[in-house]
């Protein structure tokens, strides 16, 4: 796995590398501090990788929200509220 960190207006990392779904609860876990997750993607996107992501927070035990309405979830206050009570 490869981290490569992103300079843009807000700095964020992300990851490069095979099997990552399958270990996405567990980063998810580690990067958010706490154990919960929101799942926003698309009907193309959602068939194809919603299935291991899923799982894999689940494994974690890790609340996951899962939500293929993209557009209602765009500014990040409406995306936060979702995991932070």
């Amino acid at each position: 796995m490869r981290k490569v960190t992103v300079n843009a207006s807000k700095k964020y990392d992300i990851l490069i590398g095979g099997g990552l779904l399958e270990q996405a609860g567990e980063l998810i876990k580690q990067a958010a501090g706490g154990s919960c997750a929101a799942i926003i993607t698309d009907s193309n996107v959602a068939p194809l990788y919603m299935q291991t992501l899923s799982s894999s927070n689940q494994a974690e035990q890790n609340r996951c929200y899962r939500s293929s309405r993209r557009r209602s979830y765009r500014r990040y206050g409406r995306f936060r509220g979702i995991c932070i009570p």
